[in-house]
């Protein structure tokens, strides 16, 4: 709409009131302008009661995966039997149930037990500088909430008739409520219910010192169903516009002074945004313009049609429908297993024992004599001189919502990248920022860039020289997984290290 005609009262909200209303639902509007996840594979386990170290290897055998832990953490501890078709999870969850283990996965598959980590967060000094070899922190899974398609809203319209001939018809509040469904991120339907309400019905005296006469009150309902796109769907506020058709059924309340056409159909036209309020709830702001022109009759005689196109302004509260999943949690690095020492008889004498092998400081499959590249991050394949032949995705680094603020957790990471570059002498490493597929292109392409400098900068203040260092965003356009999923969005939102290769020592 370029602009509105004049400010004049009049019953209810008024014209300067309307006005205001409008330009700020489309101000805030302006201004900020399925869960498909793939179902676990179910393998069928045969597993009697027996001690918890042979039934962990059953497991393993069975769902043929890796499975690593110490055997003096599973020592005494009988499992109890576990038998049927079930996924992996199910089945060590069933085993450790009651014991004081837990267990993650590795990004290469490998299962690991451990003890159990706590929960509850515990506040502690800043650390310095990890010393060689230390492992990162185990980080605890959450929960992640995805949008279902269905949403329902219930609130209050104002209508409010744009009258331009003699017959005038009034504004009026009124109840509505709606139900969404949306195809994709962008694109929904809206089914929208107005409740019947009263609207005076008024004819205007041409005469001299002409005035509005009083006719009879008239009940009008509306009805809309529109298509809606909206243009920010990860975002807090949601602007979107629409296009649809409505109908409006008028009642004379059985007057036997005016006749009416009941039904009328018209072409609408919509905007408005939704604003999160929690998980499941939302604010919404809406804005529709149609037509109300029905045939008009006053005492038996024709008196053409009435031209009452209303802006209806809504404000209404909203559920969105949804469920939880778990979000995958950061790898820990594989922890060697211990070997029994060989049991001696008197008769025995003690062998001689043999040199201790060289050190493997970073635990990448090259000893330390022959590895060019130490400090190595868990989990990076190396080439024979133990040098990273891929990138590193720093798993436990993560953001604040829709924003480059490095969250506490990251610092455990983000302190090995550090202790690698200060044991490289002349090693450069290349900082790469990616977001999943949510929101506009050009949005991911300055998020992504703006979290990469962060991480550049986070390594610069503990130590880092600068001119080692450089940081580029990929925003959406290098996706390692399915956006249409929650696992496969987290696993796109990443930060990953490109070392080069670094100098002899």
């Amino acid at each position: 709409m370029k602009r509105f005609e004049s400010c004049t009262g009049g019953a209810g909200l008024g014209g300067c009131g309307r006005v205001a209303v409008a330009c700020w639902l489309l101000s805030g509007m302006v201004s900020t302008a399925v869960w498909s996840a793939s179902a676990p594979t179910s393998i069928n386990f045969d597993i009697p009661a027996q001690p918890l170290s042979a039934s962990l290897n059953s497991v393993a055998l069975q769902a043929n995966v890796q499975m690593v832990f110490e055997p003096g953490s599973v020592t005494g501890v009988t499992a109890p039997p576990v038998s049927g078709s079930m996924t992996i999870d199910a089945a060590l969850r069933a085993l450790l149930t009651g014991t004081r283990l837990s267990y993650v996965r590795n990004s290469d598959g490998t299962v690991v037990v451990r003890p159990a980590v706590s929960a509850q967060r515990v506040s502690t000094p800043r650390r310095a500088v990890p010393t060689a070899g230390a492992a990162p922190a185990p980080t605890i899974s959450k929960q992640e909430f995805t949008e279902g398609p269905w949403t329902l809203r219930a609130g209050v319209v104002f209508r409010d008739p744009r009258n331009n001939d003699d017959l005038r018809l009034g504004n009026s509040w009124s109840t509505e409520v709606g139900a969404e469904y949306s195809f994709s991120r962008h694109v929904s339907a809206e089914l929208a219910f107005g409740l019947p309400n009263d609207h005076s019905l008024r004819q205007w005296n041409a005469a001299p010192g002409g005035s509005l006469a009083w006719i009879d009150a008239i009940s009008v309902a509306s009805q809309f169903l529109t298509f809606k796109y909206r243009f920010l769907p990860a975002g807090h506020m949601r602007p979107y516009l629409g296009a649809g058709i409505s109908r409006t059924e008028l009642r004379d309340q059985g007057s036997t002074s005016v006749a009416l056409k009941r039904n009328n159909f018209a072409p609408v036209a919509q905007a408005g945004f939704d604003l999160t309020l929690g998980e499941h709830w939302l604010f919404n702001a809406d804005l529709k313009y149609s037509q109300i022109r029905p045939s008009v009759r006053l005492s038996g005689l024709p008196a053409g049609k009435m031209h009452a196109d209303p802006l209806f302004i809504g404000f209404s509260i909203g559920y969105r429908f949804g469920s939880y999943s778990d979000a995958p949690a950061a790898p820990v690095p594989v922890v060697p297993v211990p070997q029994a020492p060989p049991v001696l008889t008197p008769t025995q004498p003690p062998p001689t024992p043999p040199a201790p092998p060289p050190a493997d400081s970073d635990h990448d499959g090259v000893k330390d004599p022959d590895d060019r590249c130490p400090g190595t991050l868990a989990g990076l394949r190396v080439d024979s001189e133990g040098c990273e032949v891929e990138a590193a995705v720093l798993t436990g680094v993560s953001f604040e919502t829709d924003s480059a603020k490095l969250t506490e957790e990251s610092a455990e990471t983000l302190d090995a990248v550090v202790l690698a570059l200060l044991q490289r002498s002349g090693t450069k490493a290349q900082i790469h920022g990616y977001t999943d597929d949510r929101g506009l292109d050009s949005y991911n392409q300055q998020l992504s860039e703006r979290r990469a400098a962060a991480v550049a900068q986070y390594l610069r203040q503990h130590g880092v020289a600068a001119e080692v260092l450089s940081s580029q965003g990929h925003g959406e356009s290098q996706p390692i997984a399915p956006n249409s999923t929650a696992e496969g969005r987290a696993q796109n939102r990443r930060v990953t290290v490109q070392f080069s290769r670094a100098v002899m020592k």
